[in-house]
């Protein structure tokens, strides 16, 4: 896959205090890629996705978003773990929640929440939701929040929207979390995103990615990048795909790293 590169990551190193949690970790992400980074708990894939988001500026390197070569501002969505939903907002309140105009903003927001599955929650409070609508109103306001230095809901430039996933769908059962992933793969397409994507679970990563980056530990680097050359839509029971998971696994493997 040759794609045009939106991304640029380096990383000499990254410390927490006197430990050494990132060493040397450099890689780019095409336009429209969707990239999934594996390893074992502690080997620096929540703290990469933090310094793509412009969340954590303490290590040495430099992170680049770039639009037909030239450097533009960055235009990232986060979605975290647990939804974070705020319990006395609304759905569609808290899809919208940096927005400086919520008023103006809201049929989009209403169309985001239409196109998650949710069109008939938006006045809904978080309480009223199950575990995956939670997650699909995460996703709804990863689409919609603000780029640094921008206004929710309008384009940041022409730079082209990344949506980073921290094991997005890894407090839900295993049907809703393969409904999830076929919605956000969905959305990614739709929607022109760019995805970075931290998983433990390799059968996510290979079914997911066109790319799978294998971070070991003590400190983190990267082990092995996996391209997975696989058209879509993907079959799950393709031996192809099992083939990549089993790659993965031995890399995984090998490095001690499971």
């Amino acid at each position: 896959m040759n794609l045009e590169p939106i991304v640029q990551l380096t990383v000499h190193n990254k410390r927490f205090g006197n430990s050494l949690v990132l060493d040397n970790v450099s890689f780019e992400i095409g336009s429209g890629e969707i990239v999934s980074l594996v390893g074992p708990s502690g080997c620096g894939k929540s703290t990469l996705l933090r310094i793509v988001a412009g969340l954590d500026t303490d290590f040495r390197g430099r992170i680049r978003f770039l639009h037909n070569g030239e450097e533009v501002d960055g235009n990232v969505g986060f979605v975290f773990q647990e939804p974070r939903l705020l319990p006395w907002l609304t759905v569609a309140q808290n899809v919208g929640f940096g927005s400086d105009h919520p008023e103006a903003d809201r049929p989009r927001i209403l169309a985001l929440l239409e196109e998650v599955g949710l069109g008939d929650a938006a006045d809904k409070l978080p309480k009223e939701l199950s575990g995956g609508m939670a997650q699909r109103a995460a996703i709804a306001r990863g689409l919609f929040a603000p780029a640094p230095g921008g206004n929710a809901g309008a384009e940041q430039g022409s730079a082209q929207r990344i949506l980073l996933l921290d094991e997005p769908f890894s407090a839900v059962d295993a049907f809703t979390r393969i409904k999830l992933q076929d919605l956000l793969i969905h959305l990614a397409r739709v929607h022109h995103l760019t995805l970075l994507v931290v998983t433990h679970d390799v059968d996510e990563a290979a079914y997911l990615s066109d790319r799978v980056l294998v971070l070991g530990s003590n400190p983190g680097r990267i082990l092995h990048a996996n391209h997975v050359a696989l058209a879509r839509p993907r079959d799950r029971r393709d031996p192809a795909l099992t083939q990549v998971r089993n790659d993965l696994l031995e890399v995984l493997s090998q490095s001690h790293a499971i």
